[in-house]
């Protein structure tokens, strides 16, 4: 009985879990990611630039006021002036 009741314990815990998991994978699907060139090449020394956009499905609304963030990193062999971009 005891075995029963810590399991049940254990189960009730884990679901929040997976359903935060759900609602992500929900979110993901509400948008599609667009580059503006894969590979972006740049001499050595010289500035790129890359452009990235998040494009909502066209039954999507997404407020024009809504914080928007997004985290970039580079290998080793690149400098990146900010990680963090977006609004708050």
């Amino acid at each position: 009985m005891r075995t029963v009741k810590i399991v049940g314990i254990a189960l009730a815990l884990a679901l929040p879990a997976f359903a935060q998991a759900d609602v992500h994978a929900d979110a993901a699907k509400a948008y599609r990611i667009e580059t503006s060139q894969a590979p972006l090449k740049v001499k050595r020394g010289e500035q790129g630039q890359a452009k990235v956009t998040v494009v909502p499905r066209s039954d999507a609304h997404v407020s024009p006021d809504a914080p928007v963030s997004v985290t970039v990193s580079a290998g080793p062999g690149l400098e990146l002036p900010k990680q963090k971009l977006g609004r708050p």
